[in-house]
């Protein structure tokens, strides 16, 4: 019933948990929060999510030698924030990642500079792994999933809903 204290009580409980889902069936890939390359900075966050499908590097969620910056902006932005945010991203060395949300507007920004500069980058997809929203960023995401990272908490071609966005 969407209960996560006991999902994850019932998970760390388990010797062998059974597939639901036969992942090496799908094109995407997947890691869980029982798995050694899971993040220790998402356990440390209140209710981590079990499980992270993706496409790309996944090294580059537990790569240290990176310094993250998060760029998130507005949706309906000025010619002076894609401006800017392209100053920042040119600005940074080749030691910054950046992570986004690879929505319309700054996020896409942010992507389309971190990649035209050879910076790796992370788009944290608020759909499902296979659904790529909204459809102009379709190139973008291409290009993520070949050079870097895409990510989400969800599996399969699902759209996004408005609580998967935080504000």
């Amino acid at each position: 019933k969407g209960n996560w204290e006991e999902i994850y009580q019932y998970i760390v409980s388990k010797k062998n948990i059974e597939k639901i889902y036969h992942i090496e069936d799908y094109p995407f890939k997947c890691i869980t929060i029982l798995d050694e390359d899971y993040p220790e900075y998402l356990k440390r966050i209140r209710r981590p999510p079990f499980c992270l499908f993706y496409y790309g590097d996944i090294s580059l969620i537990k790569n240290n030698d990176y310094k993250r910056l998060a760029i998130i902006g507005s949706r309906n932005c000025t010619s002076y924030g894609l401006e800017m945010t392209n100053k920042i991203i040119k600005g940074l060395d080749s030691s910054f990642l950046i992570v986004s949300g690879l929505a319309r507007g700054i996020d896409r920004q942010a992507h389309k500079e971190a990649l035209e500069t050879n910076k790796k980058t992370i788009a944290v997809l608020a759909s499902g792994i296979d659904y790529i929203y909204p459809k102009e960023n379709e190139d973008i995401y291409k290009k993520i999933k070949e050079c870097g990272l895409l990510v989400s908490e969800t599996p399969f071609a699902i759209p996004p809903k408005p609580e998967q966005f935080v504000f």
